[in-house]
């Protein structure tokens, strides 16, 4: 090939009399580099008018003589082949590209057609090249002049076929991208304006392109979602006695209050209802108005924050059916009913008794340690609310009503089929004889929480125990994500997961992951496990009065496609339901379970089944989904922040247990790094140690460990759980824990074993053999504790900092360069982060 040299722009050349030969001429394949037109020659005003009239009297069919011109013009010189690798150019000048304002831009079949008809090729002089350099995206958008070449598709193809057949002559059609060349072609830019038929494809450069106007979404305004309640100072009242503040207000039949905020609650008189909830008093509101007189009241915790559709306390009938009143009784003495006798005034069919959490549960200060979610929990701004300082019921500061409608605002509706269909679920149990076993399922966001908290208040009417068990592993309701619970609830649920974690399961297992899909077969284990334990404690009872019995609800997780949905099918077949709750939406088909579920979940027809089978019924509840358009405060969290928070909560809390259930309390202001760790030493307490999802070298243990998120398993006997090991230590050589890595032993067998908690392995002290244990579990429940497993659950990033004491030069008065697993230099080359999956990328034909 001969030395390649560069065109001067300031010297005028004369364009050869022939074009290329497109016969020819090989276009590229997307590989290497691009290529960038050299800068045009000088116009030659005296060659436009000829240019212009030739190119607009030209047809595809006049073509062909200048076609054979080329073949002449090349049989002469005797040239090489030449590979085509410059973007061919319109014929117009820099001028008229930025005067024209395109009507539409050309695809990359018509920009084709127009160059070839056009005859825009031409010869290169034989001693002129291109430089060609790598550049940007960008700067190639920027040249106006050139043809856009898109990334050619099967149909793009089929049009390329189509269009050598009109033109009889054999063209490879160019794709996107270029290769290096052999020898380049010089395009010649005339000096006629460009054709009205050929638009320019408009600059895409960021300095020309016009910024995107930012969508502001409006905040939702909901009538329903306000208290369907007119606040006055004859209807409520605040009285202090001693260190308490109450808060009375006097409520008529169908008169609610719908409140942002913590609160203490409970019926004076009368009956009040809270998601579905009925707490009666056993009292009816007098009707003297001196009324003198002690009066016990029971108080349950009631949450309802931003990141939930707010909670309304209502008032209900007191022949309405109602949930048993729990043991932990407050007196509200006779001076202090006095007081609200006189204070109130009016006809009412309840009086509630509210008294504040703010400053005394200690969750509005969950935002100091968890900085997944910045925004308070549990207040709303002064920009949210105008709080009218002359009505009483706003003298609370932890409780906020909805007076009038609020922007972002939306509240805990109760559809009126879920009324009807749990209605006819108990019906059918008496009828039957059974207790209900029910499964709420359901895609994501479609309320299965919200519906399987409501069943459980509605069959503590009924029965004084209500059985839940939880397999929605990335959602969990009363442990932290990773765990599948089954739960003996004898008080009914009125707030999130993250405000009631103080419960112990009666059996648990660790899975380790947020979704099933990396072990679903242990995950069926599991669930079954968890079955097989509810069967037989109920048959214990079974014997016993109805309210004895133990009703269950079954909390499935929201994956229905694919292998989700074959998991939901095969857990209703071995649980063997009564009732199936289904949320339904009447528009958003996808939203929805398959119309072939009712067929699907029927296990093969045997004579057993016939016997003492009966088909489940499928109730269909409807959802109403919110309108994508507008805005709630539950938007501005996502599903990770959730269980960060949960997990907070969890490891926050101040005790476990039915007490600290009906009365909670957290400290946010202890930090993870400052709570004093339990100490196990693995030689007398453990059995084994497990690790999951992964494979971890027994050298590697102590890495994989510490820091690391774990589940406290235990031994079970007899559906009992046992007490731990206590082995006796021979000598003090160490001894390495006992590991067993899954991929050479099964998971811990559900049948055998329980899970007792989660913790936080914050050191381990190879000299005395020990772990450093973070836990809220109690220490009686950790002497039943025999081994530790590691699932792929990692510890977020704000659990290994100290909000409290951070400074710039590093955590816990400790310098950065001390600090283990945290850095504030940034990693870079290979390794350096972790590859993410993108699940959510289409291919451009899928699109």
């Amino acid at each position: 090939m001969p030395p390649k040299r560069k065109t001067n722009a300031n010297q005028t050349r004369k364009p050869k009399k022939a074009a290329t030969n497109l016969d020819n001429v090989k276009m590229p394949t997307r590989s290497s580099k691009r290529t960038r037109n050299i800068e045009p020659d000088p116009i030659e005003p005296e060659q436009s008018e000829a240019e212009q009239s030739e190119v607009e009297q030209s047809e595809p069919e006049q073509s062909e003589p200048e076609q054979s011109e080329v073949e002449q013009s090349e049989s002469e010189q005797n040239e090489p082949e030449v590979e085509l690798v410059a973007v061919v150019e319109i014929k117009t000048s820099h001028a008229s590209v930025k005067a024209r304002t395109p009507a539409a831009p050309l695809s990359a079949l018509a920009a084709r057609r127009a160059a070839i008809e056009s005859g825009l090729y031409t010869e290169p002089e034989e001693d002129i090249t291109m430089d060609v350099s790598d550049e940007e995206e960008e700067d190639e958008e920027e040249d106006g002049e050139g043809i856009e070449v898109l990334s050619a598709t099967e149909e793009d193809e089929e049009d390329d076929m189509v269009l050598r057949e009109n033109m009889d002559a054999e063209v490879d059609v160019p794709f996107s991208g270029a290769t290096t060349p052999i020898e380049e072609l010089t395009p010649i830019l005339p000096s006629t304006p460009i054709l009205p038929s050929i638009p320019i494809l408009p600059s895409t450069s960021s300095q020309q392109q016009p910024k995107r106007p930012k969508i502001k979404v409006t905040k939702l305004k909901d009538p329903s979602s306000v208290s369907n309640f007119k606040a006055t100072n004859k209807n409520s009242c605040v009285i202090k006695q001693e260190n308490d503040t109450y808060l009375f207000i006097g409520l008529e039949r169908g008169e609610d209050v719908v409140f942002m905020g913590q609160v203490l609650a409970a019926p004076l008189y009368g009956c009040m209802t809270v998601a579905g909830a009925v707490i009666s008093s056993g009292r009816e509101v007098p009707k003297t108005e001196n009324v003198k007189e002690d009066v016990l009241v029971s108080f349950y915790p009631v949450f309802s924050p931003r990141t939930h559709a707010l909670l309304r306390i209502g008032s209900e009938s007191i022949d309405k059916a109602s949930i048993p009143l729990h043991e932990y009784t407050t007196e509200i003495d006779e001076n202090l009913t006095e007081a609200v006798f006189n204070a109130l005034e009016g006809e009412f069919e309840s009086i509630i008794v509210i008294k504040d959490l703010d400053g005394i549960s200690g969750l509005e200060n969950s935002s100091d340690a968890v900085a997944a979610y910045g925004r308070k929990l549990l207040k709303m701004t002064p920009k949210e609310s105008s709080r009218k300082k002359k009505l009483e019921i706003n003298f609370l500061p932890g409780f906020h009503p909805i007076l009038k409608v609020t922007g972002g605002i939306k509240a805990f509706k109760i559809e009126k089929n879920w009324e009807t269909r749990s209605d006819l679920a108990l019906e059918r149990a008496a009828e039957r004889g059974t207790p209900p076993v029910s499964v709420v399922c359901g895609a994501k966001d479609m309320g299965k929480s919200s519906c399987s908290k409501y069943l459980v208040n509605r069959l503590l009417t009924k029965y004084k125990k209500v059985a839940y068990i939880e397999t929605d592993a990335g959602q969990s309701e009363f442990t932290p994500a990773g765990l599948l619970s089954l739960h003996y609830l004898t008080n009914p649920i009125l707030g999130p997961a993250y405000t009631h974690q103080q419960l112990e399961a009666e059996r648990s297992f660790f899975f380790g992951s947020n979704t099933p899909k990396g072990n679903p077969d242990y995950f069926l284990d599991c669930i079954y496990e968890l079955f097989e334990h509810y069967k037989q404690d109920q048959a214990k009872v079974m014997c016993e009065e109805q309210s004895e019995w133990i009703p269950l609800v079954v909390n499935t997780q929201g994956w229905i496609t694919g292998v989700g949905y074959n998991l939901l099918v095969s857990q209703i077949q071995k649980l063997m339901p009564t009732d199936i709750f289904s949320m339904h939406h009447h528009i958003l088909e996808y939203k929805n379970i398959p119309h072939t579920f009712a067929m699907d979940i029927l296990p093969i027809e045997t004579e057993e089944f016939q016997i003492e089978r009966e088909a489940p019924i499928v109730h269909h509840l409807d959802c109403v989904l919110q309108d994508p358009t507008v805005s709630t405060f539950t938007d501005n969290i996502i599903p990770l922040e959730m269980r960060d928070i949960t997990l907070g909560a969890y490891f926050h809390q101040n005790g476990m247990g039915v007490e600290h259930y009906l009365n909670p309390t957290w400290n946010f202001n202890q930090h993870m790094v400052e709570k004093i760790p339990y100490v196990i030493d693995w030689r007398q307490s453990l059995n084994e140690v497990w690790v999951t999802y992964e494979e971890v070298k027994l050298e590697e243990l102590f890495y994989a460990l510490n820091g690391g998120l774990v589940g406290l398993i235990g031994d079970v006997i007899d559906f009992k759980a046992q007490n731990g090991p206590k082995k006796e230590v021979l000598n003090d050589d160490f001894t390495p824990p006992t590991y067993l890595n899954t991929l050479d032993h099964p998971a811990p067998v559900p049948r055998m074993t329980t899970c007792h908690g989660v913790g936080i392995v914050r050191a381990i002290d190879p000299s005395r053999h020990a772990f450093l244990l973070l836990t809220p579990v109690p220490a009686s429940t950790l002497e039943k504790v025999s081994g530790i497993i590691k699932g792929e659950l990692r510890l977020p990033v704000w659990m290994m900092m100290d909000n409290k004491l951070e400074r710039s030069d590093g955590v816990a008065n400790v310098p950065w360069k001390k600090v283990p697993y945290l850095s504030q230099e940034i990693a870079e080359g290979a390794g350096a982060t972790a590859l993410r999956v993108r699940r959510n990328l289409l291919r451009r034909s899928q699109q």
